[in-house]
């Protein structure tokens, strides 16, 4: 069989195998992600590798911490295990991407904000997949970190329209819909954080 077709048969199993029980964890809301962390930290992703875990691929995300909330700091970096990633796979030798459905990529030099829970092994991984991850950026118009906390549905309507039946108000017509991210100042969510600890 050509690599080429190996390949892609083995990143349609992992997918599958992967996808299955991957995206099941329960919403959680700030008071449960805070009391249920072992560790929250503001920090920077300085390096990923990809590796075989089992039949699974798992990324160790090395994360250099700007700011401990909650846990041990361990110095000024740590280890963070996500599902998914890229690895060469041990016999066929050629790269295998594995994506998880709800599961995180993170980004080397970006910061995030993380909620992390330390497993009987000993490692760090996120709580409740992609719910224990928000991503930091810098707002354009004031320059302060922000974080995304959610969609916004927003629906521009006309009303120019008149209403032909009556004297009513003018009626309102929906003329197209945008999503749009709501996002919270970093230093305040720390704050509502803390205030939970």
């Amino acid at each position: 069989m050509k690599p080429f077709v190996i390949f892609f048969i083995v990143l349609l199993i992992g997918f599958l195998r992967i996808s299955a029980h991957a995206d099941s964890s329960p919403e959680l809301s700030l008071s449960d992600l805070t009391r249920l962390a072992d560790r929250i930290d503001v920090a920077r992703c300085v390096g990923m590798a990809g590796r075989w875990q089992g039949k699974d691929i798992v990324t160790d995300n090395t994360l250099q911490v700007l700011q401990n909330l909650k846990g041990d700091a361990h110095g000024q970096a740590f280890t963070v295990l996500t599902l998914g990633g890229t690895a060469t796979h041990p016999r066929l030798k050629v790269p295998v991407k594995m994506l998880v459905p709800g599961g995180v990529e993170l980004n080397i030099s970006q910061e995030f904000l993380l909620f992390s829970k330390r497993m009987p092994d000993g490692q760090y991984q996120l709580l409740a997949f992609s719910q224990g991850l928000f991503a930091v950026s810098l707002d354009e118009h004031t320059g302060k970190r922000i974080i995304p906390v959610g969609y916004k549905l927003l629906t521009h309507q006309d009303t120019s329209a008149a209403d032909i039946f009556n004297s009513a108000p003018a009626l309102l017509r929906a003329q197209s819909t945008d999503i749009s991210t709501r996002a919270i100042g970093l230093s305040e969510m720390i704050e509502r954080i803390q205030t939970l600890l």
